[in-house]
């Protein structure tokens, strides 16, 4: 009996032109490192431009006298001097030289606005539109609304990349970002400085995944790892290159600007950048998915004949039509909810995306409220990724996603539940806690992010990212408020971070392991996907390990026949 010929797959043409040769790793080195490690700096200096310096009651007679910052200090400090003042006649109190203060004197209101101190910014957006006192949550409202726009930008620009492509999406999002970011630093007011930064903010999530789409739909299964890996180090890169960037301004205007720069840059990939091919098969531009395939061809050594390349494309592109017109199936988001067990994976990776997006920005966040220079805390809160990305990535493809991810995420809950059980006083504990749980949501962080990749299957996969990731956006967009609650206790946000984590890490046991598994191509293999394997059971205990060869990782089989790329 002979066996049938297997159907041609997209993989098969780029094993042809080459998986992961110079063309791929130019890809990865000169495009996606450099955008992911600007990325941060274009959406966490937000915690800088904002930031609420330490500040009092602004009197002009104290201003014009001789006493020094000190003595007015130690003169007029009290529990409340950063809002309220000693209700004085300033001018004979001064003129009177005794420079003393009735134990009955009421405090009022600051009337003549505040100083601020300026030992780390000259001016931020919060001291020149006076965000303090009454209207301090203002500065919270300004990371919150940033946060809510990703949430919105990663299911619309998502969908539009797999409409209109890869590419035009890109430079889309980028055009967006300049002009909204250039605009906050010239308007008038705090509330139109919010509006531009929610835009801008709508832009963030999709500027990070759409180039780690673009790079992943160019390499091999093998290489998936390192795609994934590149730019969350480089992210961390970023992380500890902004508070260098924020110490060196003084101003939010200046950071602001040096921070638009690098997306300013990025207009120089327009003739770097290939549009994918796989998208392109998708849409019936074989001549121009050739072009493409034929110069990877060419740069990664391969000698591959444009005419079998051209024909074998036009077969894959007909075959993918035909069998949408025959089959007629129409595959979206509710697909992930009509099936038990895809809807069961779908809520528990979910759920596990926001418990990472709330510690890894929650403990972010709670900067404020950790004493210190916060230039040096918020590096070493960065620097701490390093050994986390590093030890995930060796782990994960060794022992497998799902118990690497559960157990850094177990550990991160850990880390904040121990700050909420030892008394306030015992020093250092919450620093030394929030670095561990940094750790553990970067690394997990990593895990799930690929993980949920490899779990959806093909028709709704850059769609259900796409929503899996605007949920974690709720995460992020309560963070600032989370932390907030610190003003009724420091533990409460540890406290709460740490019980979803814990939680997130215990469902997450309950996910199949990917790891060198082939990627569920359909609907009915999404459902069935993981569901014989055992509990228990870890990546290297495979007793059948499938071969390379016959692994693919298929961004579009399935949506090419419903005439949609994911």
């Amino acid at each position: 009996m002979v066996a049938s010929k297997k159907e041609l797959e997209f993989e098969d043409l780029l094993e042809e032109v080459g998986d992961y040769g110079w063309f791929q790793k130019k890809l990865l080195i000169y495009f996606l490192a450099p955008v992911a490690t600007a990325l941060p700096v274009l959406s966490m200096n937000i915690l800088f431009l904002v930031h609420i310096p330490n500040h009092w009651c602004h009197i002009p007679e104290m201003a014009a006298s001789n006493l020094s910052a000190s003595a007015q200090e130690t003169l007029f400090g009290h529990d409340k001097s950063d809002c309220f003042m000693y209700d004085l006649n300033y001018t004979e109190w001064v003129q009177s030289n005794h420079y003393r203060i009735p134990d009955d004197t009421a405090l009022i209101p600051c009337n003549n606005g505040w100083t601020y101190e300026t030992a780390h910014f000259d001016e931020t957006a919060a001291s020149k539109w006076n965000v303090v006192c009454g209207d301090s949550h203002y500065a919270n409202l300004a990371l919150t609304l940033t946060n809510s726009g990703g949430a919105i930008g990663t299911f619309i620009y998502g969908a539009l990349g797999d409409r209109i492509g890869r590419k035009p999406v890109f430079f889309i999002i980028v055009t967006v970002t300049v002009i909204s970011a250039i605009a906050s630093l010239l308007v008038t007011n705090f509330i139109a400085f919010l509006l531009l930064r929610t835009i801008n903010g709508g832009l963030m999530s999709s500027l990070f995944q759409l180039p780690f789409i673009i790079v992943l739909e160019f390499v091999g299964l093998d290489k998936r790892g390192l795609t994934n890996a590149v730019p969350n180090v480089s992210w961390a890169v970023g992380l500890c290159i902004l508070p260098l960037i924020a110490y060196l301004s003084t101003n939010w205007i200046i950071l602001g600007s040096v921070s638009t720069s690098l997306a300013v840059l990025m207009y120089g990939y327009w003739k770097f950048l290939p549009e994918s091919p796989r998208w392109l098969v998708s849409r019936e531009k074989y001549e121009e998915a050739t072009v493409v395939l034929m110069k990877i061809a060419k740069e990664n050594g391969k000698d591959v004949d444009e005419k079998d390349i051209r024909k074998k494309i036009k077969i894959l592109g007909e075959r993918v039509q035909k069998e949408k017109q025959e089959k007629a199936v129409q595959n979206n988001v509710l697909d992930l909810l009509r099936y038990p067990y895809l809807r069961k994976k779908f809520l528990i990776v979910t759920y596990c995306w926001v418990a990472n997006d709330l510690a890894y920005y929650g403990l972010q966040y709670n900067l404020p409220n950790l004493e210190g220079n916060p230039f040096l805390t918020f590096f070493v809160l960065s620097i701490v990724e390093f050994p986390g990305l590093f030890s995930i990535w060796y782990l994960m493809e060794k022992w497998g996603r799902r118990w690497s991810s559960a157990s850094f995420l177990g550990l991160a809950g850990v880390a904040c539940l121990v700050v909420a059980v030892i008394p306030e006083d015992v020093p250092h504990v919450a620093v030394i806690c929030s670095v561990i749980g940094k750790f553990g949501s970067t690394s997990s962080f990593m895990v799930i992010y690929l993980q949920s990749s490899e779990l959806y299957p093909t028709p709704v996969r850059s769609i259900g990212m796409g929503i899996t990731g605007a949920v974690g956006c709720i995460a992020i967009v309560i963070a600032p408020y989370i932390v907030y609650l610190a003003v009724y206790g420091k533990y409460i946000p540890f406290l709460i971070i740490g019980l979803v984590g814990v939680s997130a890490s215990m469902l997450q046991t309950m996910l199949p392991e990917t790891l060198d598994e082939i990627l569920p191509q359909t609907i009915q293999d999404g459902e069935t996907f993981g569901k014989n394997q055992k509990y228990l059971s870890c990546s290297w205990k495979r007793s059948t390990p499938v071969p390379v060869k016959d692994k693919y990782l298929n961004e579009i089989n399935q949506s090419e026949r419903n005439g949609e790329v994911f």
